[in-house]
């Protein structure tokens, strides 16, 4: 839970409180700037799942053994595109 925004956390904890089976996800303009994709974004959006960001990861180095790793990302996001 440590690496969870604070919507996303408040909204896992508000959801358990209540004993819903998952938590809203982030809003559609999170994922898009074009305010006419919203509403489109957020008719596909589900619950997310209590048990995801409260389980802990485990690494096993198995990424270190690909040759060659490849990110693609929008470019609203900032994030690199290879």
């Amino acid at each position: 839970m440590d690496s969870l925004s604070d919507f996303s956390r408040k909204a896992l904890e508000t959801a358990v409180a209540k004993g819903k089976p998952g938590h809203k996800g982030p809003p559609a303009k999170a994922f898009s700037l074009r305010e006419e994709d919203h509403a489109w974004i957020d008719s596909k959006l589900t619950l997310q799942p209590h048990t995801v960001p409260m389980q802990p990861i485990k690494l096993t180095g198995a990424r270190d053994k690909i040759a060659k790793k490849t990110c693609g990302a929008p470019p609203a996001t900032g994030l690199p595109d290879s």
